[in-house]
This record gives structure tokens, C-alpha cells and sequence, in this order.
């Protein structure tokens, strides 16, 4: 009896081993090619594995039941796909991940921005229809944009209460400690790729803020695979928008290539006596080893334009015209406006992202900006 107790004791581990098994394939984007060093998760099991160059990846000593796959990285957070693991071995070939930039966004989705460059020298607002801080809560869309005319405040917290980065580095104005947009107005199309919390709520890049946190992510990597030319015809503070965007996608041997340029322009916004003169351009590049990703990303706006003044409802009442400006006049037969703002702070940054586990990575950041903002009257 003993002997056979023993028998048994021993064949007990290899009972065990038997309802385990491997889960294999390889990630590919919509259009087929490799996804390398993107971790591919079992969502609350804690089984993971990064992929290879070549896209491939392997997560062992999985329990036979039933899993839902998915992707960590922010341009494929919409990924998941039901699998079910009942042998030792579950190949799944390909796997197709769709980012979610491929999402199509309807007008009526996107919030209205409203752009002051410098506040706390000046009332007149800039409304920009835009997406640099668009974000699927629906509070913090209206709260943080469509309210923001009327100077409505999140929590009551002013912008020196959040965080904003960008790829992994805290991009804020030095001089005034604000997240400075309009720096990096015109490229919607490069900066979609974003994580947004409020308050303290744990963030991927950064411990929080009492006003909360919002992540940019603008490497080549993080950008879908497109060739994309648009034009938009507007009659608010410019009348024209054109843009010109590229990406290649993470190629065979790891590399990623991405620029963007946008051109907005008005001679006379829908406000009398102003005038706008915007052009962006983007440029990022990215490189994929076996558990390190280098990338060098660089974005600049230079904008000028003639602004409106800030007026209260006894004047509107008097000239009878809500759009009226008081900041414009005729000078030598020629429409001058006393308040010009002008800005142009290209932005570099540099970043190094080491997988050092499945469960541990390492991220670095070094940027760096120069340029000037003003405000001539």
C-alpha cells in the first residue's frame, strides 16, 4: 500500500503538467505585416509574451480553459479575441490586430477646443475645431473643451493641476506650467494615439495629479500604416485646412517612418479684423530590436493670427453685433489689428523603451524645445 501511495504521489506532478499547454502564433496589423516586441496578453490571467521580430510569439504553462487574447499597446487597446486552450498545444497561425486608429470619427464626435495661448495676459479665444484632447469619456470632452469658452474648470482645478506627455516625458510650459496645444495644433493626425485618467487614478507613464493625467503617444510606431490627404473648407477662425499624412507601419526589419504637414489659412476668420496663418509638420522614426525600441520624434505649429477682443454684453447690446471687435481698425486704407499672437516652439524628443520582462519594462524620455510665443499689440 505504501508503495503504491508513493507511485502515486510522484505521477501527481505530471497530472498536473498534463492540463497546461502553449499558446502560439503570429500578430500581424490589418494589412499582414509583423508586429514585433508587442506584448500579447491573457486578460486577468497574468500569462504574457512579447513577440519576436518576425511577429511570433509563445505563452506557456497556460491552464486548459477558456481566455480572452489581447494586445498590450495603446493603438491596439480595442484588440481582443476569445480563444480556448484544451491542448497541449493551441497554434493560432496569424492574428490580425486592428488598431484603433482606423476607427472612423464622425464630425458631430469631435469636441470643439478652445485655444487661448496666452491666458493670463489676454481674454480673446480661439476657438479651434480640433482633437489633440479628444478622449471617449464624455465628461472630460465637454468639460475640458465645449465648456472651456465659458472658463469652466474641471473639479474646479486649473491647468497646472494636471499633467500632460508625450511619449513618456512631461511636456509643460516652463514659463506659466500650462500644456501648451498650441504648439501642436494642425497635427490631429499623428496625435490620436493618447491615455487619458482623472485625478489620481493610476496612469501607464506617470503617478498622477490631482487634475488629472493625459498621455501623448507620437512614435512612428504608434502610427497606422496610411497615405492620407485631406482638405476642410471652415468659417470659423480659418477658412481653409489642408493636410498631408504618411505612415509606413512597423516594417519586416523593425523600422517605422511617419510625417505629417498641415497648412490652415483665412485671410478674414468670421470676425472682423482678423486673420489666420497656421502650418504644422511632423516627423517620427522608430527602430525595433529584440526587447528595445528607439525613437526619435519631431512636431512644431508656427500660427499667426489676428485676434478678437473680449467684450461684455452692454457692448454687444450697443454696436448690435455680437462679433464685434474692438482690437481692429483701418490704418493708411489698410485693416491693422492691435493684437497679434504668434507662436513657433518646435519640440524634439528622444525615447527608449526596454522590455526587460514580461511583467517589467523601462521607459526613458529626453526632450527638448526652443522657438518663441508672443503677443504683439
Amino acid at each position: 500500500m505504501s508503495l503504491r501511495l508513493l507511485f502515486l504521489i510522484m505521477l501527481f506532478p505530471f497530472a498536473v503538467a498534463a492540463q497546461t499547454g502553449k499558446i502560439t502564433g503570429q500578430l500581424t496589423d490589418d494589412s499582414g505585416n509583423a508586429l514585433p516586441n508587442v506584448t500579447v496578453l491573457l486578460k486577468g490571467a497574468g500569462y504574457s509574451a512579447t513577440t519576436s521580430a518576425e511577429g511570433g510569439f509563445e505563452i506557456i504553462n497556460v491552464p486548459f480553459g477558456d481566455y480572452t487574447l489581447m494586445i498590450d499597446n495603446p493603438a491596439f487597446g480595442s484588440f481582443s479575441k476569445s480563444i480556448s486552450l484544451n491542448a497541449a498545444v493551441l497554434n493560432l497561425e496569424k492574428v490580425s490586430a486592428e488598431g484603433e486608429q482606423t476607427v472612423q470619427t464622425t464630425a458631430d464626435d469631435l469636441p470643439v477646443v478652445s485655444v487661448d495661448e496666452e491666458e493670463s495676459e489676454s481674454k480673446s479665444e480661439q476657438s479651434v475645431s480640433s482633437v489633440l484632447g479628444a478622449s471617449r469619456d464624455v465628461f472630460a470632452s465637454a468639460a475640458n473643451f465645449n465648456w472651456s469658452i465659458a472658463r469652466f474648470k474641471a473639479r474646479g482645478y486649473d491647468d497646472v493641476n494636471s499633467i500632460t506627455l508625450m511619449n513618456g516625458i512631461e511636456e509643460s510650459d516652463l514659463y506659466n506650467g500650462r500644456t501648451a496645444y498650441s504648439s501642436w495644433s494642425g497635427l490631429n493626425d499623428v496625435l490620436r494615439s493618447r491615455e487619458n485618467t482623472r485625478g489620481l487614478t493610476p496612469a501607464n507613464y506617470s503617478f498622477g495629479s490631482v487634475g488629472g493625467t493625459s498621455s501623448i503617444d507620437s512614435r512612428a510606431t504608434r502610427q497606422r500604416k496610411q497615405l492620407s490627404a485631406t482638405y476642410g473648407l471652415s468659417n470659423r477662425t480659418y477658412d481653409n485646412r489642408f493636410m498631408l499624412t504618411y505612415g509606413s507601419g512597423i516594417l519586416n526589419k523593425g523600422w517605422a517612418f511617419s510625417a505629417s504637414i498641415s497648412r490652415r489659412w483665412a485671410n478674414e476668420g468670421f470676425v472682423k479684423g482678423t486673420y489666420y496663418d497656421g502650418f504644422a509638420y511632423y516627423a517620427g522614426i522608430s527602430k525595433i530590436t529584440n526587447k528595445h525600441e528607439l525613437s526619435l520624434t519631431m512636431l512644431a505649429s508656427s500660427v499667426e493670427s489676428a485676434r478678437s477682443s473680449a467684450n461684455t454684453q452692454e457692448v454687444y447690446d450697443l454696436t448690435g453685433d455680437n462679433y464685434y471687435n474692438s482690437n481692429w481698425g483701418y490704418q493708411g486704407g489698410k485693416v491693422r489689428n492691435s493684437n497679434i499672437g504668434t507662436n513657433y516652439q518646435p519640440l524634439y524628443i528622444f525615447s527608449h523603451d526596454w522590455k526587460i520582462s514580461n511583467k517589467s519594462s523601462l521607459t526613458s524620455a529626453v526632450s527638448y524645445t526652443s522657438g518663441k510665443r508672443g503677443q504683439h499689440r
